[in-house]
């Protein structure tokens, strides 16, 4: 599996979510097991972020994930029920609370 992070860097000034400034939210690694794609997501910030969506290949996924809020210089790994195919490519788009967005590809999806 080859993967490409893509990272954005966002102003999230939103309730919940710091009191403003810069963010770095990317998502470090992906793992893939049958009917899942887990994805370790990193905020190499000084505020808070949440997860509030995920989309796949443009299509809304249901995703778990022990922390929803991500805190200041924090990870958590966000589990995707998703019934990928090995050798397809996928595009990640993590939505925040505030509407930023962190793309992700994973290309030729193997189990992992």
């Amino acid at each position: 599996m080859r993967v490409a992070p893509l990272v954005l860097v966002a102003g999230l000034a939103a309730a919940g979510c710091g009191g403003g400034g810069s963010h770095q939210v990317e998502v470090a690694s992906a793992s893939l097991q049958p009917g899942l794609i887990s994805l370790v997501v990193e905020n190499g910030s000084g505020d808070a972020a949440r997860v509030a969506q995920v989309i796949v290949n443009d299509g809304f996924v249901d995703f778990r994930s022990p922390n929803r809020v991500l805190l200041p210089d924090a990870a958590t790994t966000l589990t995707l029920l998703y019934p990928w195919v090995e050798g397809e490519s996928y595009d990640v788009r993590l939505l925040t609370s505030t509407g930023s967005t962190v793309d992700y590809e994973i290309e030729d999806a193997e189990e992992s």
